[in-house]
């Protein structure tokens, strides 16, 4: 495992869970929802960090479109 991926897990993880403790006032709390993810990697911190062992990226989805579409309007818009 590479030095640097694993610290960048563990920074992900610990970013994300983060995140679930302190919401930021305009995101959606969807903790109910069914949600799927097209992994693209898989990488692991070098020890548990927050519960987790492994860090997995790629396409996050869900089912229902209507709530897609108020997930898509919280994303920042690329310039280009």
């Amino acid at each position: 495992m590479n030095a640097d991926r694993a610290a960048c897990a563990s920074w992900a993880l610990c970013t994300g869970w983060s995140a679930r403790l302190v919401k930021k006032v305009g995101t959606l709390d969807l903790a109910d929802t069914k949600w799927e993810l097209e992994i693209d990697a898989t990488t692991a911190p070098k020890e548990q960090v927050y519960g987790h062992n492994r860090l997995h990226v790629g396409r996050f989805s869900m089912p229902d479109n209507e709530l897609m579409d108020r997930a898509r309007t919280l994303l920042p818009t690329l310039a280009g």
